[in-house]
C-alpha cells in the first residue's frame, strides 16, 4: 500500500526521469544527427546539463525522503517514550496512593 509520502515523491521522480530521458535524447541527437556545428554544440551542452540536473534532482529527492523517514521515526520514538513514562508515572502514583494509608496507620500507632 502506498503512503502519502510515496504519492508526493512520485511527481518529483517522474519529473527527474523525464528530464533524464529528454537529455539523453538530446545527447543522442547531437551525436548522430546531421546539424550545423553550432546546433550540435548547443544540443550536446543542454543534454549534458539536463542529465546532470536530473541526477541532482534524484539525489535531492532521495535525501529528502530519507530525512523525512528519520524524522518520522524519531517522532514515533519520542511519542512512545512519552507514553511509557506516563504509564510509569501513573503506576508509581497508584502505588504511592496504596501505600499512603498504610503509612498513616503505622504512624498513628507509633504515636
Amino acid at each position: 500500500m502506498e503512503t502519502q509520502q510515496d504519492c508526493q515523491a512520485r511527481p518529483a521522480r517522474a519529473t527527474s526521469a523525464l528530464i533524464a530521458w529528454l537529455s539523453v535524447c538530446m545527447l543522442a541527437a547531437a551525436w548522430g544527427a546531421r546539424m550545423g556545428p553550432e546546433w550540435v554544440t548547443a544540443w550536446r551542452d543542454w543534454g549534458a546539463f539536463g542529465l546532470t540536473a536530473a541526477v541532482g534532482l534524484n539525489v535531492a529527492d532521495r535525501l529528502r525522503l530519507a530525512r523525512r523517514k528519520r524524522r518520522e521515526e524519531a517522532d514515533a520514538q519520542q511519542l512512545l517514550e512519552r507514553r511509557i513514562s506516563t504509564v510509569i508515572e501513573e503506576e508509581s502514583a497508584e502505588e504511592y496512593a496504596r501505600r499512603e494509608p498504610a503509612n498513616k496507620r503505622d504512624h498513628q500507632l507509633v504515636m
